[in-house]
């Protein structure tokens, strides 16, 4: 597709969340050119807290250079790591609603 320009689709994965039973995805960082998202939700699942909250945070605020792709996104030993990294940078963000 033309969204890829001249990068090459190298990775793709998908996750099946029941709100009740999980929480979502712990913080971490893709290392992508260019990043899909897509959710497959009924309209009608959304309560207005959802609608008024809910959707995709992406946070502006790059890990160091130097991080694992395990240190990047794994949950376990580096999570307070990660959070640590958002808190200093005043957890800038652009959220992408539902």
């Amino acid at each position: 597709p033309r969204v890829l320009c001249s990068h090459r689709l190298t990775a793709t994965w998908m996750y099946k969340y029941d709100d009740e039973m999980q929480a979502g995805i712990n913080i971490h960082a893709d290392e992508a050119a260019v990043n899909l998202n897509i959710w497959l939700t009924p309209d009608e699942a959304l309560s207005a807290a959802d609608s008024a909250e809910g959707g995709l945070v992406v946070y502006t605020e790059k890990p160091p250079a130097s991080w694992t792709g395990a240190q990047r996104n794994h949950g376990g030993d580096n999570e307070a790591a990660r959070r640590r990294l958002l808190e200093e940078s005043g957890f800038r963000n652009v959220t992408v609603p539902y």
